[in-house]
């Protein structure tokens, strides 16, 4: 009766390690497909990050065009308008002294 005993001790002993190493098992899968969650939420951090910086690069580029564009417009006018007040007089003129004559 002892041996049987044991034997069938040793079974149940052997049953509760199979049951903890599945356990184990499904822990340790579990931790590893958190792990692997979390590198690949970093690399996407990671790249969210970099497209924001090449995002924010090319908007303060574009606004640096643009406000060399804008000035340059704005010269152009203060030339025209320049051009327009020392010109138009004199062509005026012209234009009445050969009305009179």
């Amino acid at each position: 009766m002892d041996r049987l005993e044991q034997v069938l001790r040793t079974e149940d002993e052997a049953r509760r390690a199979i049951v903890e190493a599945r356990e184990a098992a499904a822990l340790t899968a579990e931790q590893s497909a958190s792990q692997a969650a979390l590198h690949e939420a970093a690399a996407q951090r990671e790249a969210a990050a970099e497209a924001m910086s090449i995002r924010d690069k090319a908007a303060a580029d574009a606004a640096r065009q643009a406000d060399a564009f804008a000035g340059e417009v704005e010269r152009r006018i203060a030339a025209l308008r320049e051009s327009a007040e020392t010109s138009l007089p004199a062509a005026a003129a012209a234009v009445v002294a050969e009305l009179v004559d």
